[in-house]
């Protein structure tokens, strides 16, 4: 009960970030994804280094751009900012864990290391040397979204939990997520004293409020105090309450994408197993397809059968099973009393 209490003090409000900065606290957004991700729109506005300029402009100290499986944003960039933390945001099918998972490996040391984590993750598939490899090699590894499961597999966080014990990861409250999840999050971190941090996991462009405030002159610095546990966090609107705005502006953005590149250069992935993209690349490809009013009708269908599909089916029905997955995993879990893998250890 003492840990979870001094784990709820670690949870500040925006609006007190000033008295945090004073103390000499710095703040950092460490999980965006740009046009390098394969489900963000191919916009300028959503290209890195734009994004970590916005990121500057509204209060962060140090940005991490964590796209999916690559760090192509770093590599093709003329100019990095010295705030600009390399990183990219990696998923590993680990079969001793049983589902994929996704861990933030930030600050990589060169394009060698990332060939090195990249080629354990998708044809290794081994979670523990992926994490060991990037930790050894002095990067920092975040637990992203701990409860997170994919559509088709069974939730089953024993694996994964008892990984990110052993190495004892700081693990991920996430503005995407349900409220359940990340309330199951800070719970178990308080029980097991893991360091927690607070990112939008962004596709959108929203860098604030939500964010991770931890002391340190230098990102090196930043995460090393990250890892010790030596941060407050700013939870925002994690949870459902900030996806209508999320939604709409995802929308608007497929919309200008598809405007601008029709779908010949598959602006952005609607997901619904392919269905809409099919549909609407049929749509674009007609013989009106040079025709403005059809590139804005096409747009216009995009943009509304996404929000559609998203707001009243693909976003309620994740969360609802999402929220069945963790309820009934945590209680699977303690049922059968599951021990950590460092305690197995320790005796």
């Amino acid at each position: 009960m003492e840990n979870l209490a001094s784990c709820g003090q670690k949870l500040i409000r925006w609006k007190d970030l000033t008295t945090k900065r004073q103390e000499g606290y710095r703040v950092g957004v460490l999980h965006l994804h740009s046009i390098f991700s394969r489900d963000v729109p191919k916009l300028a506005k959503n290209m890195p280094d734009i994004l970590v300029c916005k990121a500057l402009r509204e209060g962060a100290d140090y940005v991490a751009i964590t796209d999916h499986d690559n760090d192509d944003g770093w590599r093709q960039a003329s100019y990095r900012h010295p705030a600009w933390i390399r990183g990219t945001e990696m998923e590993v099918h680990d079969e001793s864990i049983g589902y994929p998972v996704h861990f933030g490996i930030l600050n990589i040391g060169g394009d060698n290391l990332f060939e090195e984590l990249w080629d354990i993750a998708h044809r290794r598939r081994s979670a523990c040397r992926l994490v060991d490899t990037a930790l050894q090699n002095g990067a920092t590894v975040i637990a992203n979204h701990p409860w997170w499961c994919p559509q088709g597999y069974r939730l089953n966080s024993v694996g994964l939990w008892d990984l990110v014990e052993t190495f004892r990861l700081p693990v991920e409250v996430n503005s995407k997520r349900s409220l359940v999840e990340n309330v199951a999050t800070l719970i178990y971190a308080a029980q097991r004293n893991l360091p927690v941090v607070a990112t939008t996991d962004s596709h959108t462009r929203r860098v604030l409020p939500t964010c991770t405030l931890a002391r340190g002159d230098t990102p090196e610095e930043f995460l090393a105090n990250i890892r010790r546990g030596q941060t407050y966090i700013v939870p925002g609107y994690a949870g459902f309450f900030q996806l209508p705005a999320m939604m709409t502006r995802y929308v608007l953005d497929v919309i200008q994408a598809h405007l601008a590149y029709g779908f010949y250069e598959g602006p952005v992935k609607l997901g619904a197993g392919g269905l809409l993209d099919r549909l609407l690349a049929g749509i674009s490809h007609s013989r009106l397809t040079d025709r403005l009013f059809t590139r804005q009708l096409a747009s216009i269908t995009a943009g509304l059968l996404t929000y559609l599909v998203g707001t009243f089916g693909y976003i309620p029905y994740t969360y609802a099973a999402s929220t069945y997955k963790v309820l009934k995993d945590m209680y699977l879990r303690s049922a059968h009393g599951a021990a950590p893998l460092p305690e197995f250890i320790s005796e």
